[in-house]
């Protein structure tokens, strides 16, 4: 990444200049790699606890006063590698007090705070009305009216529905128009259907909120958790200082086949099996509907198998694809790998918990995450906006030399 001189420094308070330094953050660099995934509270106790390692090193040279030859050639030996970690821990100590500024300011604590609320099930309508009215961010109050309609199952009423598009078009121009049209096309900030009555009491009978699927899983799958703990994380809600993302909580918890069946809408039924057993793989591939893999649909390796797919009548009847190699005799601790592929994007924030979760002794799995792209609500609001140009913004023109008032004589 590129970082401004003052802030890769050594002391980032007394540098001068500007211009931009690329920093390696990735898995080769140790530090990084030990803080990629923490919470931004805990960011100050980890470095202060490294910085107090690296400082040990050299005082417990120097208070050995008896220390030999092979003793000073060993620490003489490790004073590269302790120089490199000074200089990292000292770029990311700067880096962490410039994520401070942004974290500690009102404006994120007020951000923070609305989105909290909205998650736990709370109406925010007017809170959402007073920051288009302060002009946030467009973007920032397209994620706020669309995380709402989402939670709450779409906006309530037509009358509410149309005041934030009308206050948002009011703010931000005509220009978002088609921004909002992507935005209910794809569900994210909509009306509020009008649901029949028996799936409102089938949701309500699982004990869900029949106002709103997420809310159902709110309470099932335990996205909310009001005690986790940011700096010593003891849930995957850490991540979010009490929010547990929801791809997590569908991989974590064993239940969630039955869980996401129990759903209204079009749905897909998976299940665990045993596919060293040939007859139970082919009985499962044959029972799939529409299955995900097909044979036909496989890349080929020759042209004859090539031609084939495209011409599903000269392929013949389906084939049934061998079963995979029966898995090696696992040990007692080594886990069995779980892939998880993630269409549309994942954020850093759910990289963070899949890891920490990797970590846990009583997860059966190690995931191996894939998504399509990498994204925050920023980038994915962004993916929606429609970009037109307003030509109707009038331009002032630049008043003449005659119109100018002359100078004052002397």
């Amino acid at each position: 990444v590129k970082l401004p001189k003052e802030v890769v420094g050594d002391d980032a308070s007394s540098s001068s200049g500007g211009g931009t330094e690329t920093v390696a953050m990735n898995s080769n660099q140790k530090l990084y790699e030990e803080i990629r995934d923490l919470n931004v509270e805990g960011l100050g106790s980890h470095l202060g606890d490294r910085a107090k390692q690296i400082r040990g090193s050299y005082d417990t040279f120097r208070a050995n006063r008896d220390a030999s030859i092979s003793d000073i050639h060993d620490f003489v030996k490790q004073i590269p590698s302790l120089t490199r970690d000074y200089k990292a821990l000292q770029t990311h100590i700067n880096v962490v007090e410039q994520l401070k500024k942004t974290t500690d300011s009102r404006q994120f604590r007020e951000r923070w705070n609305t989105e909290r609320s909205i998650l736990e099930g709370e109406v925010a309508y007017e809170t959402i009305e007073d920051l288009i009215c302060q002009q946030i961010a467009p973007m920032l109050a397209l994620r706020f009216c669309s995380l709402q309609s989402v939670v709450s199952g779409g906006i309530r009423g037509q009358a509410k529905f149309d005041l934030l598009r009308r206050t948002i078009i009011h703010a931000y121009g005509f220009e978002l128009l088609p921004t909002l049209h992507n935005l209910d096309k794809a569900g994210l900030f909509r009306k509020k259907p009008e649901q029949s009555s028996s799936i409102n009491s089938m949701i309500a009978g699982l004990g869900g909120d029949a106002s709103s699927t997420f809310a159902f899983l709110r309470k099932h799958l335990r996205l909310i958790v009001d005690d986790v703990d940011p700096v010593r994380p003891n849930d995957v809600a850490y991540v979010f200082s009490g929010y547990a993302p929801l791809s997590v909580r569908l991989v974590e918890n064993p239940w969630t086949p039955q869980l996401l069946a129990n759903l209204p809408g079009p749905a897909f039924d998976y299940r665990p099996a045993d596919f060293t057993d040939r007859k139970a793989f082919v009985d499962l591939f044959n029972k799939t509907p529409n299955p995900l893999f097909d044979p036909q649909h496989a890349s080929s390796k020759t042209a004859a198998s090539a031609s084939s797919s495209a011409d599903p009548a000269a392929a013949g009847p389906r084939k049934t694809p061998p079963p995979p190699a029966p898995p090696a005799q696992k040990s007692t601790t080594k886990k069995t790998p779980l892939v998880v592929l993630i269409v549309g994007g994942a954020t850093y924030a759910e990289i963070a918990a899949f890891r920490w979760l990797n970590k846990q002794p009583h997860f059966p799995y190690t995931v191996i995450l894939a998504a399509t792209h990498l994204l925050n609500g920023t980038t994915f609001v962004k993916s929606l906006v429609y970009e037109i140009e307003n030509k109707l913004q009038r331009q002032t023109p630049a008043p003449s030399p005659a119109a100018q008032p002359p100078a004052k004589a002397r």
